[in-house]
């Protein structure tokens, strides 16, 4: 069950892992992602790793307009 668990997390880090490659993805389904990793985690590292991430990206497409998606390939 442990082994299941684990292969489910990295399933989930792999999905944000793709759309961090993919700008062309709509920034709010990245965001209900990230957002759901955030609330289905159990591990403190993983939440506080993952805060981080959100937090920054969130900071990034607000600052960035809708289409100009270099600003935040540059920035990360």
């Amino acid at each position: 069950m442990l082994k299941a668990q684990q292969s489910t997390e990295m399933e989930r880090l792999l999905m944000a892992w793709i759309l961090l490659q993919n700008f062309d993805v709509q920034v709010s389904r990245f965001v209900d992602l990230i957002s759901f990793l955030m609330a289905d985690c159990r591990y403190q590292q993983m939440m506080k790793w993952i805060g981080n991430i959100h937090e920054t990206l969130s900071q990034l497409f607000i600052d960035a307009s809708p289409l100009d998606h270099t600003t935040c390939r540059m920035a990360l």
